[in-house]
């Protein structure tokens, strides 16, 4: 009999042995799986090895300790996310009803898809996160790689967010996409998604599970540094398989638009034309008689196109070449040759006129001084 009440006690301690032991192993389970478990906050999260299990014979993982720096570790990221996020948004605008684009200079030059912007020297409304509407101009798109570029027509200076490369975006790196779905109201800050960079494409683009939608093309992919490593561009195969058009791709796709494209946080400015007498601008003979300007145009689908440039022409001696777009005088948008007869009716020989052409994708502002047609009014 007290052999079997020996036997008997010692199977019990063995089983309450066995099951203070189960919950060591089932919680090393679950810490070994954190992403974030066991390593410092970075901008890239490296998959964690599986099948190794926390035991008793390896005292230095304190579960305890593990679970309150993966909370830390989460909680920068959120706080970080939130800055850039918060920062940036001044900078992301919705183009029209159906794409956005992040604003990368002072003087109002954004960056966005190919598909939202179509085709050159379109007008479009471009909406800001306070609910200001300004005025801009498609400078051109390539949809090979759906790069798309649009000029603001304002005066800046706007905000804007400086653009980085994107050679560092190796999977795993964390990034932030920002744009306006379709659902999304206008007139607020834009939406913003968390992600990581999942690898790159065989056409070069990047891919992410950032979650993009309709509307969101065009928007802009941040790192944690708060740069623009990316443009929104497709949804691939699924939720989780986003396409997103690198930031040098613009570069190599518009020379004239890489010069603009803000990488230092430095100021940008228009360029200015080069003038064609040895940097000293020449002025008409003629004074009198009615404004002249001297250029033929042709209007097209609200598009005012030079022609030709007359010889030794106010226009000439300015700069202004053929083939040029027309797209302000005085700061008073142009959408006919007729506008331009009218308003050369309101000047006088002599006057400055203020002119902002589009040539070949990038905005060049001229001072031309009117010459006179030497006919009696």
């Amino acid at each position: 009999m007290c052999a079997a009440n020996a036997t008997n006690t010692i199977k019990l301690i063995l089983i309450l042995l066995c099951c203070a032991t189960i919950p060591q192993t089932v919680f090393g389970q679950q810490t070994s799986s954190d992403p974030l478990n066991d390593q410092s906050f970075s901008e890239t999260a490296p998959p964690v090895p599986s099948g190794k299990l926390i035991t008793e014979e390896e005292p230095t993982v304190a579960p305890k300790a593990s679970n309150s720096a993966s909370m830390q570790s989460l909680i920068e990221l959120q706080s970080r996310t939130q800055n850039i996020i918060a920062k940036s948004a001044p900078a992301v605008v919705a183009i029209g009803e159906t794409g956005s684009g992040v604003i990368v200079n002072s003087q109002g030059l954004i960056l966005t898809a190919s598909h939202v912007t179509r085709f050159a020297n379109r007008k479009v409304s471009v909406a800001f996160s306070d609910g200001r509407i300004v005025q801009g101009i498609t400078l051109g798109s390539n949809i090979a790689s759906d790069t798309g570029a649009i000029q603001l027509l304002s005066p800046g200076p706007f905000p804007f967010v400086s653009v980085q490369d994107s050679k560092d975006a190796q999977p795993g790196t964390w990034c932030i996409a920002m744009g306006y779905p379709l659902s999304f109201p206008r007139g607020r800050p834009a939406a913003g998604r968390l992600g990581r960079i999942l690898n790159r494409g065989k056409n070069g683009k990047l891919v992410s599970d950032c979650t993009i939608m309709g509307g969101d093309s065009g928007g802009p992919l941040l790192n944690l540094a708060g740069k623009v490593i990316a443009i929104s561009s497709s949804v691939k195969l699924g939720a989780d398989q986003n396409l997103y058009i690198p930031s040098e791709q613009f570069s190599k796709d518009w020379k004239n638009i890489a010069l603009l494209i803000d990488k230092t946080g430095m100021d940008t400015r228009v360029q200015q034309p080069a003038s064609t007498s040895g940097g000293n601008v020449k002025v008409p003979n003629s004074t009198a008689g009615k404004a002249y300007l001297g250029i033929n145009a042709e209007t097209d689908q609200n598009i005012v196109r030079i022609r030709a440039v007359h010889r030794e022409s106010p226009a000439e001696f300015a700069g202004i070449k053929a083939n040029d777009v027309i797209v302000e005088l005085d700061s008073k948008p142009i959408t006919s040759f007729a506008q331009i007869v009218g308003h050369l009716k309101t000047r006088k020989p002599g006057d400055l006129l203020l002119v902002l052409v589009n040539r070949y994708g990038s905005l060049i502002r001229a001072e031309v001084t009117l010459g006179g047609t030497n006919l009696k009014k």
